[in-house]
């Protein structure tokens, strides 16, 4: 990908410049993509150029994406991989004939004859992309014309991530052992065995979140949802419904326990268009492979069911997306349903429940074979918040009451004294809660019987005066629940009062404190873009880890370095004097109790941009851009024993630079006059140094935002 962007930006660079035939400008309507997704579609990026009538233009138009393109592009092919380059200055929009390349970030057209349209309007349009999710998906656009076209802006925001998935999980709570398999494979076979049910309640993020299937357009791709089961006693066989139909259809399915009545649901194929989620036998624990049962093309009732993959004590069904409305965000219940082994014992089981988008992969940017779309394993949030039930009686709400005082009155020295509390359920479904105790005065003189359970009932709890001397002691028992489906869980605390009223001496004093921890090294990171480096002496270094504390020592190459931050997974520190170039090793140490050394590369000089001031002082961003002609200062570590001058480039200009103190530790500062010809835009700034030993080195391009002058 260098050598071809090289070629791109060189060429761009030759291409004339001077009395514009063309002037254009860039758009984009960013689309909403789903965080996590790995192959996620963007928005089309508009190209629209004013010129004379008629006038020809031989081009080639690239676009850089700041996230992987993912399309399955193979040029040798001709294969576009769903990526069309569209003349929308024709009377009507029209594909043209191109095939593009791909190489990691870059898609390009080469070669484009083209003429301005009889108004000397030319426009084009990229359609199609795939890229990688992020919060901004940008695309930077290169023109290299054989005429002049003018392009002030290049850059323009694509996509926006936002959550794709919402899911409500409500976990089986498996007590008993059976039942037995039903005798019909369908929702009355099970109605009539009354299995335990797990259920997710599923919704889409953004309106665009669950990508149906597309017949005529194969390399669209779709959706799937991964449902995942956890705990399930051994041997446990596990039911699910062959299709569900969602919140928009002629009959949602309903699994019982979320307000409706249970229900297999019904599918109509519309018009208006409608959720089906088809089950997909054959596909893996990652979502990857199988071929949906399903296919909308006629109504059908959703009564058949079949059995999910088991392996250990977990499971798996994958649905995939065959029909949906992108107008809208649609909502669907999957219920699960449970099998135990008739002869198990008789204890509960908590089998959790989970979503997620599939199908699953770590692999961003095109991958051979890889399925489109795929997504990482991104846990969803609760979806009540968006439905607005969150406070429905179908949820589990904790209630915590006592059956007697809580307040006491006993001797010291006497024995125990028992108490009881009631926990209740005041909403559906089952409870589960943890309990612990907070002493307020004293210590350990009130005693839980238990830590929590999954059950109303009483809860026993003590009250032990034997070490006390006389007095008021204050407690508290916190009840909390955990892993409602709601993602808000109930704290209640119950506060415990004793009086004491005679006893023996005070209990003697605590032990010392336990020694700090080892501390660990993952990582060694540059300042501000956390790159694996190098660095420099005398520059900023980031450290990741564990258990870092304002005492954490660190050696570099066994020379002690600067501590200047110290967070408790994070350290930034200034490196010593230590001989370059080589390869030494990074240690971290709680007093004796040292890390495992993290092996870094030092070279004289390594250059890095870490803060731009306007000439005002204001830090230089997209709304304080700096003016051209204008003097700003850069903040740069890594540069203490580089050769003077330094040389900092622009967009394409070079100035040279000599250091100053900077305004911190590991920093120093370079001051650059911002060219007073350059137009408003974002572009890049670099600073290149030379050592001994070092011809030349650069930094990263940093962001730097100008303004044109008036």
């Amino acid at each position: 990908m260098n050598r071809i962007l090289l070629a791109l930006l060189m060429a761009a660079a030759l291409a004339p410049s001077a009395g514009a035939n063309f002037f254009c400008t860039l758009s984009a309507t960013p689309a909403l993509v789903s965080q996590g997704g790995l192959a996620e579609p963007v928005g089309d990026i508009v190209l629209q150029c004013t010129g004379a009538p008629g006038q020809n233009v031989r081009l080639t138009l690239s676009a850089l994406l700041d996230q992987r393109i993912a399309n399955p592009i193979d040029f040798s092919a001709g294969i576009s991989g769903g990526v069309t380059l569209w003349l929308d200055s024709a009377p009507s929009p029209v594909p043209l004939p191109v095939v593009p390349r791909l190489s990691g970030n870059l898609v390009f057209f080469e070669n484009l004859n083209l003429a301005a349209n009889p108004s000397g309007q030319l426009a084009l349009r990229i359609a199609g992309l795939r890229a990688a999710a992020a919060d901004t998906v940008q695309a930077s656009v290169q023109l290299i014309p054989d005429v002049p076209m003018l392009l002030p802006s290049n850059r323009v925001v694509v996509a926006r991530g936002v959550p794709g998935l919402l899911a409500t999980p409500l976990a089986a709570a498996a007590c008993c052992a059976g039942p037995p398999l039903p005798e019909t494979m369908d929702w009355s076979g099970i109605s009539a065995r009354q299995p335990w049910t797990a259920v997710v309640r599923i919704s889409e993020g953004h309106s665009a979140s669950l990508q149906p299937v597309d017949p005529l357009d194969p390399t669209r791709g779709s959706t799937r949802i991964l449902v995942l089961l956890k705990g399930l006693p051994p041997g446990s066989r596990v039911l699910a419904p062959d299709g569900i139909a969602g919140s928009n259809a002629a009959q949602p399915t309903s699994s019982g326990l979320l307000g409706r009545t249970a229900a297999p649901g019904v599918y109509n194929p519309g018009p208006p268009r409608s959720l089906l989620l088809s089950r997909v036998p054959q596909a893996d624990s990652k979502g990857v492979g199988g071929t949906a049962l399903l296919w909308p093309v006629s109504p059908l009732t959703l009564a058949n069911v079949g059995e999910a993959p088991v392996d250990g004590d977990e499971a798996w069904v994958v649905y995939q997306v065959m029909d949906a409305d992108p107008s809208q965000a649609e909502t669907a219940e999957i219920p699960v349903w449970i099998f135990t082994p008739v002869t198990r014992t008789n204890e509960t089981v908590i089998v959790r429940i989970q979503a997620l988008l599939a199908p699953l992969s770590d692999q961003a940017g095109f991958v051979p074979g890889a399925p489109v779309p795929r997504y990482m394993p991104v846990e969803p949030q609760p979806d009540c918040g968006l439905l607005g039930d969150c406070d429905a009686n179908y949820f589990p709400k904790l209630d915590v009451v006592p059956s007697q005082t809580t307040e006491f009155a006993l001797k010291a020295g006497g024995g125990l004294k028992d108490a009881y509390l009631f926990v209740r359920n005041l909403g559906g479904h089952f409870i589960e809660w943890t309990t612990s105790v907070r002493h307020l005065d004293g210590d350990g003189w009130l005693l839980l019987r238990g830590t929590g359970g999954y059950a109303e009932g009483s809860f026993h709890y003590q009250l032990n005066p034997k070490d006390l001397t006389p007095g008021e002691y204050r407690a508290e028992i916190v009840f909390e629940q955990k892993n409602s489906p709601t993602g808000l869980n109930v704290r209640i605390i119950i506060p415990i009062r004793l009086t004491v009223t005679e006893g023996p001496p005070p209990p003697p004093p605590p032990g010392n404190p336990p020694a700090a921890p080892k501390p660990a090294l993952w990582a060694a990171l540059t300042v501000p873009f956390d790159f694996p480096g190098p660095f420099a002496p005398g520059g900023l270094m980031r450290l990741q880890g564990q258990f870092f504390a304002e005492e954490t020592s660190v050696t570099v190459g066994g020379v002690p370095a600067r501590v200047l931050a110290v967070q408790p997974g994070l350290l930034l520190i200034e490196l010593p004097e230590v001989e370059t170039p080589a390869s030494v090793e990074v240690v971290a140490a709680n007093g004796d109790q040292a890390s495992p050394p993290l092996p870094v590369q030092v070279l004289r000089t390594a250059p890095s941009v870490v803060l731009i001031h306007n000439a005002g002082g204001g830090v230089n961003g997209e709304g304080e851009p700096a003016a051209a002609g204008s003097e700003v200062t850069l903040e740069v570590t890594g540069i203490a024993h580089a050769d003077e001058p330094l040389w900092i480039n622009v967009h394409d200009r070079w100035s040279p630079a000599r250091r100053e103190a900077g305004s911190g530790p590991g920093l120093d500062r370079l001051r650059l006059v911002i060219p007073d010809d350059l137009p408003t835009m974002m572009t890049a700034v670099r600073v290149c140094a030379s050592a001994p030993g070092i011809d030349s080195i650069c930094s990263h391009p940093r962001p730097i935002w100008i303004s044109a002058a008036p």
